[in-house]
């Protein structure tokens, strides 16, 4: 084959990724306005969507009359070309998410556990058996998992190695093969699975909501046990060398502080992650202050509710003093780490996600005063403290578009629907 013939079939499979990449994002969308928004011709978009609907990507939903001429029949994705898996392993938990290939959520289950205290194995096969029972619950027929997505809570390179997880003893070499083995029996050996960091992954899914789909440079910060990163500079996921960009929980700022699970002293983390708050209180309890934490209500089966940093958010909610000067101290080290933040990377925006948007959803604009207090004078003015659009959720959504993106990048590598009727 000439290199010329080459070319053309290259630049033909680009043009196919780019249309399906477009109607993904903008659906429902004409093929006047994929003209518009890929600058392609109109024979070129009418014969790439054609390819398209051919493959099973896509389908005509509704049109919209003109006032001349024949309505403009709208694209989107086709949900019954197969479905997506998303699933996490977070230090406190398991989760997963099954979308079909429009975005509509099938299913979802979650397993809260401490990761730290089971192995490995007993960690991915219990996630494998949410998996299945997800499978099961979105009606997946044989061969209807199109690519599954799994974040984790460390270092993973530009190529899906676990390179490091802190806190957790685990051999990292092929967690993603792992998973892949356990899933053997309701997932093709062949189905793409990609491994990606969870705070890369919350990063991806506000790129596409309105909080960040416009901007340019910004930094999801994900709080659960601890914190990490993800960093966005000109619009791309900035990765670093190793693929260790935005871990900043693990930034040393006490050097006489106390131990952090990834045997440094003092790093932001410990002050900012859920046991934080946790910490913080322990001291009006040992004083003798009185404070309704100490008053546990009921929980299931007439057990005493646990102390959890969701109680004390409640707590100074409700004007809790013992419990609103706790969420103050974290308010503070979350703001001067965000000041530090802003002299490293120079964002537009700071997203707040996972446990830190629950605790400061109904406090945010005393955060923003509080950081723009840490900023270099004017230099930064304008920076926004915004919360996630997805929660909790952010890096099983982040999951589905890794996968989306994946799948769109080359249309022809997935058989094609068989033909009905």
């Amino acid at each position: 084959m000439s290199s010329q013939a080459v070319d053309v079939r290259w630049m033909r499979l680009a043009n196919l990724s780019l249309v399906l990449t477009t109607i993904i994002r903008h659906a429902p969308v004409s093929q006047s306005l994929l003209i518009d928004l890929t600058g392609l011709k109109k024979p070129t978009i009418s014969n790439l969507v054609d390819e398209l609907a051919r493959l099973g990507w896509v389908r005509v939903e509704g049109a919209v009359r003109n006032k001349i001429g024949r309505p403009r029949q709208l694209l989107a994705p086709n949900p019954g070309r197969g479905l997506i898996v998303s699933a996490q392993i977070s230090i406190d938990r398991l989760a997963t998410l099954i979308v079909d290939f429009s975005g509509t959520e099938r299913a979802r289950g979650i397993s809260t556990v401490d990761v730290s205290r089971i192995s490995q194995s007993e960690t991915v096969g219990r996630l494998a058996h949410l998996v299945r029972d997800g499978l099961r619950d979105a009606g997946a027929a044989p061969g209807g998992v199109l690519a599954t997505a799994l974040g984790l809570p460390g270092i993973v390179g530009e190529h899906g190695d676990v390179v490091y997880v802190p806190g957790l003893a685990w051999d990292t070499a092929d967690v993603g093969g792992m998973l892949r083995s356990a899933l053997a029996d309701v997932v093709a050996t062949d189905v793409p699975l990609l491994v990606e960091n969870e705070a890369n992954l919350a990063t991806v899914s506000e790129q596409r909501p309105q909080a960040c789909r416009d901007v340019h440079n910004f930094v999801y910060l994900l709080g659960e046990a601890g914190v990490g990163a993800g960093v966005v500079i000109d619009g791309a996921l900035f990765r670093g060398t190793r693929g260790a960009a935005g871990e900043i929980g693990h930034v040393s700022i006490a050097l006489d502080g106390p131990r952090c699970s990834c045997g440094k002293r003092g790093c932001w983390a410990l002050y900012v992650g859920r046991e934080a708050l946790l910490t913080a209180v322990r001291p009006g309890r040992a004083g003798g202050r009185g404070s309704s934490l100490w008053n546990a209500g009921s929980g299931h089966g007439g057990e005493p509710d646990p102390l959890t940093p969701e109680r004390i958010v409640a707590a100074a909610r409700a004007g809790d003093a013992v419990a609103a000067e706790a969420l103050g101290l974290l308010r503070r080290y979350l703001a001067a780490g965000i000041g530090n933040i802003a002299s490293a990377y120079d964002p537009e925006v700071v997203v707040l996600g996972g446990f830190l948007a629950t605790a400061f959803a109904q406090d945010l604009d005393a955060l923003q005063s509080e950081v723009d207090a840490w900023l270099m004078g004017d230099l930064y003015d304008g920076l926004r403290v915004e919360l996630s659009t997805h929660g909790h959720d952010a890096p099983l959504w982040g999951g589905v578009a890794l996968a989306l993106h994946h799948l769109a990048a080359n249309p022809r590598a997935v058989d094609p629907l068989p033909a009905t009727g």
